[in-house]
């Protein structure tokens, strides 16, 4: 005689899906808890990379600018000159400059560029003035800058003169420095400034300008890392914040800094979705440089 089967009453069957329910929602849980945490390593990483790549390019390229161009630094931006390079000079045509653009046949280095000069760069040349009271080095702005050969042939750094004919560079200026004469060497150097702007999409970014002559406007930006906390007078939530200080370490006020000596430098990433927009919820990049020619 066969059995009669028992199958599942309603009140085990509502207690299954209960507890098949609660397990299933510590299960969610547990799951969400980890892709948010996923989540914010991710965010953290990504914040880290740029902040680390906007520190490196803008530390880099502000250690080479020296105390005596001219620097600006205000809350969220900071102008300076970055060299592009040094030269002898072959010849004075007018006020133009004759430079070398050539390695010269004997091998010994009279040029070298990181970038051609163009108009609008700032040049400072060697006169030489022993113990004049007028400065050693005297400035002027490139108004036409070109390319030629067939130029006077260069003083040697080995003595004698180089061959005529090598690629020259010639640049025309506002106004010739007395006292610069063939064998001087002068240094050419161009205005930039890193800022924070809004991109298109609205998400701030560390931004470089190229400016030409120092009453001048500069040109398109070309972003160089991001995001950034957004800007803010509070300088401990702001994506970039820049400040110069005297010699003793002394702030100074900001805009045109003829005395600095020192810069500090924080950068700031974008808050995290959801974080709390404080002073230190947000990672953070500060330096301190020094610039050169100060004793």
């Amino acid at each position: 005689m066969t059995r009669p089967r028992r199958g599942w009453t309603l009140v085990e069957l509502c207690l299954v899906l209960v507890l098949l329910a609660l397990v299933g929602g510590l299960v969610a849980g547990v799951w969400m808890r980890g892709q948010r945490a996923l989540a914010r390593t991710a965010f953290d990483l990504r914040a880290g990379a740029a902040l680390r790549h906007a520190g490196a390019s803008l530390v880099a390229e502000l250690r080479s600018a020296s105390s005596a161009d001219p620097l600006m630094v205000v809350d969220s931006a900071v102008d300076f000159v970055t060299p592009l390079g040094a030269a002898v000079v072959c010849a004075v045509d007018g006020r133009a400059l004759l430079l070398p653009a050539d390695r010269p046949a004997d091998g010994s280095l009279l040029a070298q560029w990181a970038s051609p000069p163009q108009a609008g760069d700032l040049v400072h040349a060697y006169r030489g003035t022993g113990l004049s009271p007028a400065p050693a080095w005297a400035g002027a702005v490139v108004t036409v800058a070109t390319e030629s050969r067939g130029g006077p042939a260069c003083p040697s750094a080995a003595g004698g003169v180089e061959p005529a004919g090598l690629t020259q560079l010639r640049l025309e200026l506002d106004g010739l420095p007395a006292g610069v004469r063939p064998g001087a060497w002068v240094r050419i150097g161009r205005r930039v400034r890193y800022s924070l702007y809004r991109g298109g999409d609205g998400a701030w970014q560390l931004g470089r300008r190229e400016c030409a002559a120092p009453a001048s406007a500069c040109g398109g930006v070309q972003p160089v890392a991001g995001p950034l906390h957004p800007y803010t007078a509070d300088a401990g939530r702001t994506g970039l914040h820049a400040m110069p200080y005297d010699a003793l370490a002394s702030a100074l006020p900001a805009g045109d800094a003829p005395g600095a000596a020192l810069v500090r430098l924080a950068l700031r990433a974008a808050p995290r979705a959801g974080a709390p927009d404080a002073p230190g919820a947000t990672g953070t990049v500060a330096a301190w440089l020094a610039l050169r020619n100060r004793p």
